[in-house]
């Protein structure tokens, strides 16, 4: 009955270890979601800020083409 003992309690163990690895493997997998979550925002960011400076540069530059062609019609 020892071997019955040793048995059920390395069972016990490895279902712990397993609940353990799962636990860590979700907590890895929503540290990595988190992740790809934060560099998505980044990425947003950068192009709402590119599209508000390509806005400014193309404002720009149809005043200046704007002004150009006033001058020509004078």
């Amino acid at each position: 009955m020892a071997g019955k003992t040793g048995t059920a309690t390395s069972k016990a163990e490895l279902r712990a270890r397993q609940k353990e690895e799962d636990r860590l493997a979700v907590k890895k997998m929503q540290w990595i979601d988190a992740e790809i979550a934060a560099g998505r925002r980044k990425l947003l960011t950068a192009k709402e800020a590119m599209g508000e400076k390509a806005a400014k540069i193309l404002e720009s530059y149809l005043h200046h083409e704007s002004r150009k062609t006033k001058r020509r019609m004078k």
